[in-house]
């Protein structure tokens, strides 16, 4: 039970589904904070910062040459070469990532799903089901009833979510989270802010989030 007494130490975490390091970062993340003594008295709250707003909607698995055309034309090679360490590195944190299957598409929806869910309580569990679905399992999370049914499973309302799904509902939450990111210096993801004072950017080991979060708890004013 969290110590009503005791100060919170908040996370923004600033993320999107199309990167492929938010996963493992987001792993390390909450293997962290669940070796922490005071793990109830840290709240992470949850940021779009969807990187490319305006990609297509696609059904094709043509990762590597879409992550080739959207990074300067460099070579498909390069991509797969550079993406090796990738998978290893998902790899090392119990993430089996398929990138052969990988569905490159425009994650709008499945973001304001996301802040549908974080309004409900349920952010952490819709980002796991989402990422693991786009990663892992090879899904399209711009298929409507693939979001239906991923949302259904964590005790979302399929109507409400039918509801939502065609109309703009969070697109300017959206488009102010990303703004609001971009307004601090955030350019890429993941991207880690505790208490408003210390910063985490890109893919780090768990060690690293427990130490800078033990540095904030001791400083914070537990009076």
């Amino acid at each position: 039970m969290e110590r009503t007494n005791q100060p919170t130490v908040v996370i923004d975490f600033y993320a999107d589904y199309m990167c492929p390091l938010c996963y493992i970062g987001k792993v390390n993340l909450e293997k962290a904070i669940s070796e922490l003594p005071y793990r109830e008295n840290v709240k992470v709250v949850y940021h779009p910062f969807q990187l490319y707003p305006n990609a297509p909607l696609n059904k094709d698995r043509i990762y590597y040459e879409y992550t080739s055309k959207t990074h300067n034309n460099i070579s498909v090679d390069y991509v797969k070469e550079a993406n090796k360490n990738v998978i290893a590195l998902a790899k090392s944190v119990g993430l089996n990532y398929d990138l052969d299957k990988l569905i490159p598409t425009n994650t709008t929806d499945a973001l304001r799903l996301t802040l549908y869910a974080q309004e409900k309580g349920k952010h952490k569990e819709l980002s796991q089901k989402l990422y693991n679905a786009y990663f892992v399992e090879g899904l399209d999370i711009a298929d409507a009833e693939t979001l239906i049914q991923l949302s259904s499973e964590i005790g979302l309302d399929k109507t409400e979510i039918r509801d939502i799904l065609p109309t703009d509902r969070y697109k300017n939450d959206l488009k102010s989270s990303r703004m609001s990111g971009e307004r601090i210096g955030i350019s890429g993801t993941p991207f880690f802010i505790i208490n408003n004072k210390y910063a985490i950017s890109g893919v780090k080991p768990k060690e690293v989030f427990i130490d800078v979060l033990n540095k904030t708890w001791a400083e914070t004013d537990k009076d």
